[in-house]
């Protein structure tokens, strides 16, 4: 069901209240609520169209929603939504990180939330955040991906989103500039994630990437998903000579690395970097999905196998499992 003008806001309540009109959307399993510019309603949304009339929704996509002012019983009937195990927010306004904290705890049972291009209209330290959060309940939330954010809100989304009692195993950075660096409480925001996503993720350079990475103590999985066209001009994402041998770096803990549409021409420099990390990792998987057919996978397969293929376990090239032991 799509809700996209205050008229139809005010009609689907109509509809709900009649069990005889209510058996249609049975079926219904996703709302698509799109915000009213000229008549907001998504501040009582909740209110109007109870979550005890929508028991069969699995799935809420709001666009464009105003948050900045909220109906007082908001929350309260927003945890009517039981069911609901999927939020998608695209370019919605808060009036603060503990709003969105406040609907992502009333919905008990979320599981997998994507926020798209968030606003703040009030932007409070992160300390300050973190020691707010720690009020907020256990989730079970497992998934959150970050798309399209605002560079000074990553720590205060992730300080919002994820703590010590977090049940986020699954990462995702979409679209997104990375150039944060990670300070003493990223480990504990971190601590629990297994699985990192960076699709079109851009950092400034490669010691900020490998530093990103560190924080990650319980990683499993790296997949890393660009093509040529989206890297910024004269810049590579992993670039082997700013890599040189530092005995005194952190050791990534992840076991399995996923290149994602990765360009041929930029193979070598990913397998430079990671032979150089090649005492740091406890990698067992290396997996390649080209952007475009190799010229001579024979090549690549013989240049990665020679590069580190001694501490591999399965070696994977376009879908092709390859086991080294």
């Amino acid at each position: 069901m799509s809700i996209s003008t205050y008229r139809h806001f005010d009609f689907v309540p109509r509809i709900l209240g009649s069990p005889k009109t209510r058996m249609y959307l049975r079926g219904h399993k996703q709302l698509l609520i799109t915000e009213d510019k000229a008549q907001p309603f998504c501040r009582t949304f909740p209110i109007r169209i109870s979550g005890h009339h929508q028991r069969q929704v699995e799935s809420i996509v709001f666009t464009g929603a105003d948050w900045t002012r909220l109906h007082p019983r908001f929350f309260s009937h927003l945890t009517c939504y039981w069911s609901i195990n999927e939020l998608a927010l695209h370019q919605c306004s808060f009036l603060k990180t503990r709003t969105l904290q406040g609907i992502v705890d009333a919905l008990i049972n979320l599981k997998t939330l994507h926020l798209r291009q968030p606003s703040f209209r009030q932007v409070l330290p992160f300390d300050h955040e973190i020691q707010s959060r720690a009020k907020s309940r256990d989730r079970t939330l497992q998934t959150v991906t970050l798309e399209y954010v605002d560079e000074s809100y990553i720590k205060l989304l992730c300080g919002t989103l994820l703590s010590d009692r977090s049940t986020v195993q699954v990462l995702c950075f979409t679209n997104q500039s990375l150039s944060i660096t990670p300070s003493a409480s990223s480990r504990i925001l971190f601590q629990n994630v297994t699985y990192l996503c960076l699709d079109m993720a851009y950092f400034q350079y490669f010691r900020q990437f490998r530093q990103f990475l560190e924080p990650f103590s319980q990683l499993k999985t790296v997949k890393i998903m660009y093509s040529l066209s989206w890297l910024p001009v004269g810049f590579s994402l992993l670039t082997p000579h700013n890599a040189v041998n530092d005995m005194h770096r952190k050791p990534l803990m992840f076991s399995h690395i996923c290149l994602d549409r990765l360009p041929p021409d930029r193979l070598e420099e990913v397998l430079a970097w990671l032979e150089g990390e090649a005492w740091h990792t406890s990698l067992e998987v290396f997996e390649i999905h080209f952007a475009r057919t190799p010229s001579d996978d024979v090549f690549w397969l013989d240049r990665a196998l020679r590069s580190f293929g001694w501490m591999l376990q399965e070696l994977v090239l376009d879908g092709q499992s390859l086991t080294t032991r």
